[in-house]
């Protein structure tokens, strides 16, 4: 993949939800966020600021960790929340319907996406990757995007604070 990266700083859970709120206002339909990294490295909260940001009146955000797909609608397109840390292979994305799901309608939220990418990700996706490392109470969160075809997350750096790697 041709990609285009950069990486931002974040001192506190309060920036990692504004980040959530700003890629919600970026997102159309067909679009992909795949979020990776450790755990406790603030994934569910930058998720949870997204579906918020554009779901604005579900007052309960559960993780998908069991239920590995929550669907919220959105005004202009339904969100797919998808947490694959228990997937095993490519073959049950298709069992639990993702396959369905993929339309020009829908925009899919993923965290642990490996296999998703794998299966689903070709050039022609609108695809933010964004991947989250933390040390002490700090998380660097970077991100990627196709060149053939780039999410605009330059709108996400702060450079007032320098807060761009």
């Amino acid at each position: 993949m041709n990609k285009d990266t950069s990486s931002i700083l974040l001192s506190s859970q309060e920036q990692t939800e504004r980040i959530g709120e700003t890629i919600a206002g970026l997102l159309k339909p067909h679009d992909v966020i795949t979020v990776s990294g450790p755990l406790g490295a603030g994934k569910s909260v930058l998720c949870r600021s997204i579906i918020q940001t554009l779901c604005p009146n579900v007052t309960h955000i559960p993780s998908p960790t069991f239920s590995i797909i929550n669907t919220y609608s959105a005004k202009h397109f339904s969100l797919f929340h998808m947490d694959l840390y228990r997937i095993k292979s490519s073959s049950e994305l298709t069992i639990i319907g993702v396959d369905e799901a993929l339309g020009d309608t829908t925009v899919f939220l993923v965290e642990w996406p490996d296999l998703f990418e794998q299966k689903y990700i070709t050039n022609t996706t609108r695809l933010l990757r964004i991947t989250m490392t933390m040390q002490s109470d700090q998380r660097t969160l970077t991100f990627e995007t196709q060149k053939s075809c780039p999410f605009p997350y330059e709108s996400m750096i702060d450079y007032e604070s320098n807060n761009m790697l």
